[in-house]
């Protein structure tokens, strides 16, 4: 049975992790970490969760006592906290945020897109979860890279809401305020295969959000 721990655990992305960890059958989840929710019931907040589980959140890090963390934090939390913590040589990451999805001599988090990089999640300690645009783009033009059928710039319209991972409201995730991000670009940009389209075409991706 692989032992799971969860920090930031009242955000969306949070809720259907914790779903989806629920449900499997050879996991069990030993914290679900929220600061601002400790001693509340998971169910308080994941409302979808009602009946799947008994979790009750709490402020506590008993990373010896888990095989997987899972961080579902603010981007820049996570750094943040491998920075600031001893966390356990031994222990398997999953970062949610985007700290960690462009390759550097820095880290040594694998980009997590397991269609992509299967064996080399398999076996490395530290996993950087793609982002939503780069993960849907990447589906979409990998299998036509891999028959060298993109000869051409391709022109990619993905639209978001703007809820982002979080429950609380943020003022860079409103309308108003939400940033031009390009590290979805970085991330495609980054894929080691010469059947990957070169830097003209990824410069012709755009995002756009809705009024």
């Amino acid at each position: 049975m692989i032992k799971a721990g969860i920090i930031g655990g009242a955000g969306y992305t949070a809720g259907e992790l914790i779903r989806l960890l629920i449900n499997h059958p050879e996991v069990e989840i030993k914290f679900v970490n929220s600061s601002s929710n400790a001693g509340n019931k998971i169910t308080d907040v994941h409302e979808g969760l009602y009946g799947e589980t008994d979790l009750v959140f709490t402020d506590e890090l008993p990373l010896d006592e888990i095989d997987v963390l899972f961080f579902c934090t603010a981007h820049g939390d996570t750094k943040k906290f491998m920075d600031s913590h001893n966390v356990p040589e031994d222990l398997k990451i999953i970062d949610l945020s985007m700290d960690y999805r462009i390759k550097s001599n820095d880290h040594d988090f694998i980009y997590g897109l397991p269609e992509l990089n299967r064996r080399a999640i398999c076996h490395s300690k530290h996993v950087a979860n793609p982002g939503c645009f780069a993960t849907c783009i990447q589906l979409g033009l990998l299998p036509l890279a891999k028959h060298l059928l993109l000869n051409e710039d391709v022109m990619v319209n993905a639209i978001t809401g703007s809820t982002a991972p979080f429950i609380v409201i943020e003022t860079d995730i409103l309308f108003k305020g939400i940033p031009s991000n390009k590290t979805f670009i970085f991330s495609i940009e980054q894929i080691d295969t010469p059947a990957l389209p070169t830097s003209p075409t990824t410069r012709s991706l755009s995002a756009s959000y809705p009024r």
